[in-house]
């Protein structure tokens, strides 16, 4: 399930609610169990709102649709669709481009502004993975020296 329950997760919820108790209900719609509190006490907010007010009891549907969430800030992105689509062509480029790491490959390109997070979210997000390092590494004093003792064995 994704970060946030949707309007037919709650509406779910909310119906076995009428029947079962809290954690019943949340197993049945498949919600975590702090996801569900919330909307029960989301759900009860409502019912008070609407008794103070003198109306009828709200319906399953009218709660779900005043517990909708809040609408994003509306700032514009740090990074758009084409300078990533330019970026992703300057991380594959060439040989020694894809070597290096994205954010400094971003650096070079001129995006000063935009975290290392981002822009390896935004690549990822668009299919670009990191190659499989195939170097080998270097042999640590230890393995040297039982390399070393193995060599001299043999030849004995």
């Amino acid at each position: 399930m994704g970060k946030h329950a949707s309007d037919l997760d709650k509406a779910v919820f909310l119906t076995h609610l009428y029947y079962v108790h809290t954690a019943k209900a949340a197993r049945r719609a498949g919600l975590a169990k702090s996801t569900a509190t919330d909307i029960k006490n989301a759900s009860a907010d409502i019912q008070i709102q609407h008794d103070k007010e003198g109306l009828p009891p709200p319906t399953i549907q009218e709660q779900v649709e005043q517990m909708r969430r809040k609408e994003g800030s509306g700032a514009k992105p740090k990074i758009t669709d084409d300078e990533v689509i330019e970026l992703m062509e300057a991380c594959t480029l060439d040989k020694k481009s894809r070597r290096k790491l994205w954010h400094i490959v971003a650096k070079e390109e001129g995006f000063f502004d935009v975290h290392r997070r981002t822009i390896e979210r935004k690549l990822r997000a668009r299919g670009l993975r990191r190659a499989k390092s195939t170097k080998k590494l270097g042999l640590t004093d230890i393995q040297k020296a039982q390399r070393y003792e193995i060599a001299l064995s043999r030849k004995d």
